[in-house]
């Protein structure tokens, strides 16, 4: 499940009437058995459609916006705050600064061969993360730009993800959507993008 998820006004408003809808038709003495029936079809394909689409509208509007680059890394920092196996898919990781809270965890991650970070090109991150020991891959032959990137943590009987997206046409709000559930289909579609982009991206090569 998605983090920030609540309980839905629009639901408990249906269920409210569909309680008082059927104890008003309980009162009417003519309607017979197969209208009854009809009334409680429709009704629960009613509640039905209704949870279908605030399931779609909660992952839709449940991401928090963030309205600063400062505070998208602070809740990444939050979020890399584990031992955890770290992949990052990203296009050219500018929110990875140089000395920051971020910096030190993936570093510390590297050291130990606990960091994959995937990349449109070869840059001054992906150099200094590659020597520190992350394995480092480039995607930009394949034709793939995406408007943000995710995090995923790993470890046994865990995974987690962090997307992030820049919202269109306005350079200094970002979005961050997190899922907690190794079952949830973000994660799902996140890992296998993962295990497809490490059999085509380019995998890094010092050339220093």
């Amino acid at each position: 499940m998605a983090e920030g998820a609540r309980p839905s006004v629009l639901r408990t408003g249906a269920l409210i009437g569909a309680g008082m809808a059927g104890y008003f038709l309980d009162g009417i003495p003519g309607l017979n058995g197969v209208y009854r029936s009809a009334i409680m079809v429709a009704g629960i394909a009613l509640l039905v459609a209704l949870s279908v689409y605030e399931y779609i509208q909660l992952r839709r509007d449940a991401a928090q916006i963030l309205n600063s680059e400062q505070e998208y890394m602070d809740r990444m920092a939050q979020f890399l705050d584990n031992n955890h196996h770290v992949t990052i898919v990203t296009r050219r990781g500018d929110w990875i600064k140089h000395g920051s809270t971020i910096w030190h965890r993936l570093v510390s991650r590297a050291r130990d061969g606990r960091l994959d970070l995937f990349l449109i090109r070869r840059n001054r991150i992906s150099d200094q993360l590659a020597r520190m020991g992350a394995n480092v891959f480039y995607y930009e032959h394949l034709g793939l730009e995406p408007n943000g990137g995710f995090t995923m943590l790993t470890a046994t009987n865990l995974r987690k993800v962090a997307i992030g997206w820049w919202i269109a046409g306005r350079s200094d709000k970002r979005k961050l959507q997190i899922y907690y559930s190794a079952d949830d289909p973000a994660v799902e579609i996140a890992f296998s993008q993962v295990q497809l982009l490490k059999n085509s991206a380019a995998r890094h090569v010092d050339c220093d």
